[in-house]
């Protein structure tokens, strides 16, 4: 990693204190929404923009409902849905399954099923348990083995440069509810988890930094770690151990541990192996923020 790159990655973009978003609602319609056109727009593989998109699902949908007027490209339909200014209605999300069999899931559960293990409710631990269940040591009797698991396949992909599965970051966001809400595991572990789910969110941040949607989970995650902190002193003592090496940090190295906190964890590596690791990661994170909040600006994701 060259100079610049270690500033950007440390420089942060410096939110102000109490920018805690509330309107968590808007937020996951608009991620969703976002998300699930942006793929079904990539399975099309013949169309560049959402005006080509429209015309193509008018198209398609007049062959299977001939008579039908379809007038979707003509009333800019879609124009809204795509810059995330308008969530997915449930006729959009019907009409869309006629072409797509797996658009109502993508759309309510998310690839991977993130959607559900960033939102879903959860009245009890089994509930976060049953999200994400799969061959892998997993369920209430096994969360040290979990974690150990997630940790070993996060850093190891990243290692050796080998892509993560959609699941592992939605398995990493369960794990860090279940020790957040419910109390599974200790502080360390909580701590642990979020650097293991900001790693897989690093990993993963192409796929939502270019549709203008990763600040926005990445800022979710942030500040809701941000209110663990601030209200769970034995918490921030776990923080201070892990990530500050022992040492007091005041309200901006706070905001830099929530939004990117590999900067500070590869000045205090103890090898020039997990130094490189996170750096790293400190570049990846800190790019995803980039070009997502680029494109929401500009609102270029598929414009």
């Amino acid at each position: 990693m060259n100079g610049d790159q270690v500033w950007n990655a440390k420089r942060g973009r410096g939110r102000p204190s109490g920018a805690v978003k509330s309107d968590t609602a808007r937020v996951g319609d608009q991620v969703r929404t976002v998300t699930t056109l942006y793929e079904l727009f990539l399975r099309t593989g013949r169309v560049n923009n959402v005006n080509q998109f429209a015309s193509w699902f008018d198209g398609t949908m007049r062959r299977l409902h001939p008579g039908r007027a379809w007038e979707t490209a003509a009333n800019n339909k879609w124009r809204k849905n795509f810059s995330g200014k308008a969530a997915l209605t449930a006729d959009s999300i019907d009409w869309l399954g006629e072409l797509f069999p797996d658009a109502a899931s993508l759309f309510h559960c998310g690839p991977g099923r993130l959607w559900e293990a960033l939102w879903g409710s959860a009245s009890s631990p089994c509930d976060l348990w049953n999200l994400c269940a799969d061959d892998a040591p997993w369920g209430a009797e096994c969360f040290d083995a979990a974690l150990e698991a997630l940790q070993i396949k996060v850093y190891c992909s990243l290692d050796f440069n080998d892509p993560l599965d959609e699941g592992d970051l939605g398995r990493a966001i369960v794990l860090k509810r279940l020790n957040e809400q419910f109390g599974v595991g200790t502080p360390e572990d909580g701590v642990e988890l979020y650097l293991c789910v900001k790693a897989a969110l690093a990993d993963s941040g192409i796929k939502y930094s270019d549709t203008g949607v990763f600040h926005e989970i990445a800022d979710h995650l942030a500040d809701r770690e941000l209110c663990k902190v601030e209200a769970d002193w034995v918490y921030r003592k776990a923080v201070k151990q892990r990530w500050a090496g022992g040492r007091r940090f005041g309200e901006c190295g706070l905001w830099e541990y929530v939004e990117n906190p590999f900067p500070r964890m590869a000045e205090c590596a103890p090898s020039p192996h997990l130094a490189h690791r996170w750096w790293s990661l400190a570049a990846l994170t800190h790019d995803n923020y980039r070009r997502s909040e680029v494109a929401a600006r500009k609102s270029i994701r598929i414009g």
